[in-house]
């Protein structure tokens, strides 16, 4: 009875190592055009899940989600019959984004001395890391020294100064 037992079967089962491989070269062709350097992990697949062998696989991201953080990326089988499952990713992207060197005040021009580079994970909300789009903008409101400076935080600056003549045409 125990010859029975289904040896040859385990040659009919996807490989987990092959999904996974398929589900890593997703991300990183997906990942290339991301701003800064990218590193992901791919969760292992549970053991318990028996996928009948398919040569037609596909890797995609769902509607909605976005490569970065902790994301499901979607394997199906193209073929008849075919399955669908869903692998964790954990995707980080770090980039040097701009900073203040300094404390910096509600209503403050900002300069070049006043920016300093930062190293950190980006997250969806992300920061700035082009200094001539900062340089000249004017602080919404107070920042402490090695904040990262973020779009909210910056408004362009008046074009007519309090008492200054005015020509309307």
């Amino acid at each position: 009875l125990v010859f029975f037992c289904q040896p040859g079967n385990a040659a009919t089962q996807q490989d987990h190592a092959a999904l996974s491989a398929v589900v890593s070269n997703f991300v990183r062709q997906q990942t290339t055009a991301l701003p800064g350097k990218v590193a992901f992990n791919v969760d292992e697949i549970d053991s318990r899940i028996n996928l009948p062998s398919c040569n037609d696989i596909e890797a995609f991201l769902p509607g909605g989600s976005k490569l970065l953080g902790r994301v499901s990326i979607g394997v199906r089988c193209n073929e008849i019959n075919g399955w669908r499952i869903f692998v964790p990713v954990q995707i980080k992207v770090s980039m040097a984004l701009l900073s203040s060197a300094r404390p910096l005040v509600l209503g403050q021009v900002i300069h070049a001395e006043d920016l300093a580079r930062q190293t950190v994970e980006t997250s969806q909300s992300g920061g700035l890391s082009d200094a001539s789009r900062v340089i000249g903008q004017v602080m919404r409101y107070s920042v402490s020294a090695g904040i990262i400076l973020q779009e909210t935080m910056l408004r362009a600056p008046y074009s007519v100064k309090q008492g200054q003549p005015v020509q309307l045409l």
